[in-house]
């Protein structure tokens, strides 16, 4: 037992503290401490799935009022939903003869990204065009019209107006005396190519470079002004992906390029998931999944081997070795 000591006018005395109590109910304590976290811990997850499908809602509503604003300007909306019924003639064309598939599609026709469209990486605006913007080039005339030929005169060009030796000019009998230096005329190339190349009023297609990613938003089947039970059902089945693009060079030997990557859309913000494209090309023009572009690759470079030593007279390694396929 404990004691404490009070000091009374010089006198000591003594003064019995009570026992100690031992601590007990830690467990129990604990039980509900933990009980507490995984409640609050459960609350957050109903409160984080709440504000993800509210902010889902929110999103679908703002992208049918972009979607009903975008068809009220010209040339339509742009995606375009194709639905049975109302586009009948052009789902008889993209879907083979089927009427009744969903159909959307994405134009990069009008200089001008689709909606809900993102982009990372360096791309930009091309007309459809574009490697004719060097072909017929207009040719340069005098004031009286005559075309100007190519010639050469050391006197005076008529734009720039410095005394050189000038490669055009116009040869026939009259006063217009028009001589044009070669730097003026290919200046005057280079603008017609410059103005062929704007995509301004043109039939535009988009020119992706290295690394470039495109985003696009699949309006899903509840923005149709169809009823949704007609379309609700086919959301989640299968689906076929018409793409129309150019590639200027296939990948080196033995690799592989992305082409296109389906993915639900992401609403946490981030992914911490490895991002891996759905289809790739080959170095061989295959383009499907990882394994199906290399089992073609591999398929080619044996049935161009073969050929090879056909043409060549040679006999397969099997058979100028004596043994059987399984013995090899």
């Amino acid at each position: 037992r404990q004691r404490e000591e009070q000091v009374e006018g010089g006198n000591k005395k003594y003064k019995e503290l009570p026992p100690k109590i031992e601590p007990y109910g830690a467990d129990e304590l604990r039980e509900i401490l933990v009980r507490r976290r995984r409640a609050e811990l459960e609350r957050q997850r109903e409160e984080q799935v709440r504000r993800i499908a509210n902010q889902l809602e929110l999103d679908l509503k703002t992208y049918r009022q972009e979607l009903r604003a975008s068809a009220e300007r010209a040339g339509g909306s742009n995606p375009k939903v194709l639905e049975p019924g109302t586009d009948d003639a052009l789902l008889a064309i993209y879907g083979s003869g089927h009427v009744s598939s969903r159909l959307v599609e994405f134009s990069f026709f009008s200089n001008k990204h689709p909606l809900r469209t993102f982009v990372s990486g360096n791309c930009s605006y091309l007309p459809v065009l574009i490697s004719d913007a060097r072909k017929k080039l207009a040719p340069m005339q005098c004031k009286a019209g005559h075309r100007l030929r190519a010639m050469h005169a050391y006197t005076t060009c008529s734009l720039c107006r410095k005394h050189q030796s000038c490669k055009y000019g116009c040869t026939l009998k009259h006063d217009c005396r028009k001589y044009v230096c070669a730097r003026c005329y290919k200046e005057y190339e280079e603008e017609q190519v410059a103005q062929r190349s704007n995509p301004e009023g043109k039939q535009t297609a988009i020119h992706c470079e290295a690394g470039c990613e495109i985003t696009l938003f699949v309006p899903p089947a509840e923005l149709d002004d169809l009823a949704p039970a007609a379309t609700a059902d086919k959301s989640d089945g299968p689906f076929s992906v018409s793409l129309e693009l150019r590639v200027h060079s296939l990948p080196v030997r033995g690799q592989q390029a992305a082409l296109l990557r389906f993915s639900p859309k992401d609403l946490s913000g981030s992914s911490r998931r490895l991002h891996r494209a759905s289809v790739y090309v080959g170095e061989t023009g295959a383009v499907g999944t990882a394994d199906r572009v290399a089992t073609a690759t591999s398929q080619r470079r044996r049935s161009t081997v073969e050929k090879r030593e056909g043409s060549l007279g040679l006999k397969p390694k099997r058979e100028a070795s004596g043994l059987s396929k399984e013995e090899e």
